[in-house]
């Protein structure tokens, strides 16, 4: 579980000042990278994985600094075999 995971986040308040980690998959859609976070809903996008991860970065800041957030527990991420 990474740090910040479970805890609320009340914007201004200085309740948590700490790094969270949290959890991003990056998908290709054309000539674009999409970032999207797994515990709030928050994406972003860049033309390159570095580029998307950076501006995903940016936008949750600005997602956490304008408003009190309840973080989600952080996902089980593990691969599907599917037979088609």
């Amino acid at each position: 579980m990474g740090r910040g995971v479970g805890r609320r986040l009340a914007a201004g308040s200085g309740e948590y000042d700490g790094d969270m980690r949290l959890t991003a998959a990056i998908t290709k859609d054309g000539d674009w990278f999409v970032a999207q976070c797994l515990e709030v809903d928050v994406a972003s996008q860049g033309r390159s994985v570095e580029e998307a991860r950076a501006n995903l970065a940016e936008a949750l800041a600005l997602y956490f600094e304008d408003q009190d957030a309840e973080i989600g527990e952080a996902p089980i991420i593990a691969p599907v075999d599917v037979a088609v």
